[in-house]
């Protein structure tokens, strides 16, 4: 369940801001603003947890998407800005509808989003593991490895991690997925932890906060360090700390 900004701005005041009725802070100026840097970093804390596999995909549960791609020759595509969390990979999805058609592009380079395109579930092959580019490279030799090109009946499918592959290219982007073994111009569904939308002065108060409920106080307090630019324990603001972290994973425990 998300939660709403107006509420979050009352816990805040009801921790440690204008016990005695004052309206020393204002909503926009100040509130608002620390909001956002709360927000940004509490999900730097899920990202880093999420990465060291001490909590689940279910944590992102208000800021979850898929999208399906088409990948370009070089069986890469470009995540859109808006993905902050690459969650899984599934190549060659079912999808709706069944048939349809490629994006015809004179460019080698480049990847589509396919928003016309439903995404239904994962193929029987399931989806890619995610790997190193080192893991990449030996499995390419073994035909029972993940990602190995060389038995097509066995074949499990990988990605690598977005990498920026320099190339010469009339669309620029700066980072790309890879699927192993190679499958251009296919589909593949993206789920995906989108960037959290910016709070404005227009959204104010009767914004709502993409996060989990249980990470109400977390966040309130996160957005109070940033409001007095104050750390008792002296610790630089954008830190994450082990403290945190455990924090965090109490919080979210099931």
């Amino acid at each position: 369940m998300s939660m709403l900004v107006s509420e979050v701005i009352s816990t805040m005041r009801a921790i440690a801001i204008d016990a005695d009725g004052t309206d020393y802070y204002d909503d926009n100026k100040d509130f608002i603003p620390a909001i956002n840097y709360a927000i940004d970093y509490t999900l730097s804390v899920m990202d880093y947890a999420y990465g060291q596999n001490k909590i689940s995909e279910e944590v992102y549960r208000e800021l979850t998407k898929v999208i399906v791609y088409q990948l370009n020759e070089f069986s890469r595509f470009t995540p859109s800005s808006e993905v902050r969390t690459i969650i899984a990979v599934a190549p060659e999805p079912e999808v709706f509808p069944t048939t349809w058609q490629l994006n015809a592009t004179s460019n080698s380079f480049e990847s589509f989003e396919r928003t016309d395109i439903y995404y239904v579930k994962e193929s029987s092959k399931g989806m890619a593991n995610r790997m190193s580019v080192e893991a990449i490279n030996k499995s390419a030799q073994n035909p029972f490895s993940k990602g190995s090109p060389l038995a097509k009946c066995l074949v499990e499918y990988s990605y690598i991690n977005p990498i920026n592959y320099n190339k010469v290219s009339p669309v620029t982007k700066d980072f790309e997925i890879e699927i192993r073994p190679a499958i251009p111009k296919r589909l593949v569904g993206v789920f995906y932890c989108k960037q959290h939308p910016i709070l404005t002065a227009t959204t104010g108060v009767n914004g709502t906060i993409l996060l989990n409920e249980k990470l109400r106080i977390f966040l309130c307090e996160k957005a109070l360090s940033y409001v007095t630019r104050k750390q008792a324990d002296g610790i630089t603001i954008n830190q994450v700390t082990e403290k945190e972290l455990g924090t965090l994973l109490q919080l979210l425990r099931v």
